[in-house]
C-alpha cells in the first residue's frame, strides 16, 4: 500500500560457520507504537498503559536490559498472560509467524512490570495496520 511505513526485521542464527536467516524481512504498517522507559529497581506490578489490538499487529517486539516479568491487562486474580523476559533477549513476532509463537495472546490495555534489584530499561515496539478496511 502506498504511504505506509516499511519496518525491517532481521533474524539470524550462526553455528559452526553456518548461518540461517541472514536476509531482512520487510513488514508494512501505517502506525508505529513505541514505548521505552526505565523501570525502577524492585518495582512490583508497575503499570504501563499500552493499548494494542492484536488482530491489527503486523510486527512487534519487546526487550529489557535486565530480567523482568510482564503481566498483561491485570495483576490478579489471574492476568491474561504472564511472561518472563531474560536480560537482553528480545521477543519478536510478525504476522507471518505462527500465532502460537506470539508473546501476546490477545488485545492489550495495560502491561504490569516486576523488576529485580536493578533498574530495568523496557522497550516495546509494534507496527500496526490501523486502517484494515482501506486499500490502495
Amino acid at each position: 500500500m502506498a504511504g505506509e511505513l516499511t519496518l525491517r526485521l532481521r533474524r539470524m542464527l550462526s553455528i559452526a560457520g553456518m548461518q540461517i536467516g541472514t536476509s531482512a524481512l520487510s513488514v508494512l504498517a501505517d502506525l508505529q507504537v513505541a514505548f521505552q522507559k526505565t523501570i525502577p529497581a524492585n518495582t512490583t506490578n508497575g503499570e504501563i498503559d499500552l493499548v494494542l489490538t492484536l488482530a491489527q499487529v503486523a510486527v512487534m517486539g519487546i526487550e529489557a536490559d535486565q530480567a523482568c516479568t510482564i503481566k498483561v491487562n491485570s495483576t490478579s486474580p489471574a492476568p491474561q498472560d504472564t511472561f518472563a523476559l531474560a536480560a537482553a533477549v528480545p521477543l519478536i513476532w510478525t504476522s507471518g509467524d505462527p500465532a502460537s509463537a506470539s508473546f501476546l495472546v490477545s488485545n492489550v490495555t495495560k502491561l504490569y512490570v516486576t523488576t529485580g534489584a536493578q533498574a530495568t530499561i523496557l522497550k516495546f515496539v509494534a507496527g500496526v495496520d490501523a486502517t484494515p478496511g482501506l486499500s490502495g
